[in-house]
């Protein structure tokens, strides 16, 4: 044998044993998927004379109970719907509550914002109270003997650093 010789029997090989599966697989696919033979089996009418029921046993196929799956969809269904029931309840729920927190916290400041307005009010009076009350002039002050005279302060010369020669 040459030495290329291997490679391409194997490849022929591979080529041949493809195209004979392919044929035999689309043969297949013709008999089997085909719509009309299927809707003649779902409807009872076959090509031979043997009744529908004969040819599904002949296949190990069992019946199938359209009013079972129905059951068992709804059955999904009403599991499904309570679930989202469930989810919607506590979704309103969390809302409410969400609801009746915030008008809480509004009225809890409210409250504080009152109350501190009324604390400002009692300070202000209290320091307006203070004021008025304070040192009210008596007259003439007496001085001792011993102080000297009072004398108006003089206002000094304003200096700024930096204004010497330029």
């Amino acid at each position: 044998m040459a030495k290329g010789q291997f490679l391409d029997d194997t490849f022929e090989k591979v080529v041949e044993m493809g195209q004979t599966t392919a044929k035999n697989t689309g043969k297949q696919v013709v008999q089997t998927f085909s719509p009309i033979i299927i809707l003649e089996n779902a409807l009872g009418q076959g090509q031979s004379s043997q009744p529908a029921k004969e040819k599904i046993d002949e296949k190990n196929n069992t019946p199938l109970d359209l009013n079972k799956l129905k059951e068992k969809y709804n059955k999904q269904d009403t599991v499904k719907v309570e679930g989202l029931q469930r989810r919607l309840f506590h979704f309103v729920k969390e809302g409410e509550e969400k609801a009746i927190q915030e008008d809480r916290n509004e009225k809890m400041r409210k409250k504080h914002q009152e109350m501190s307005e009324t604390r400002e009010k009692k300070e202000g009076i209290e320091k307006k109270r203070r004021m008025s009350s304070g040192e009210l002039p008596h007259g003439r002050e007496r001085r001792s003997i011993f102080s000297t005279k009072k004398v108006a302060k003089r206002e000094q010369v304003e200096v700024r650093p930096a204004s010497g020669k330029q």
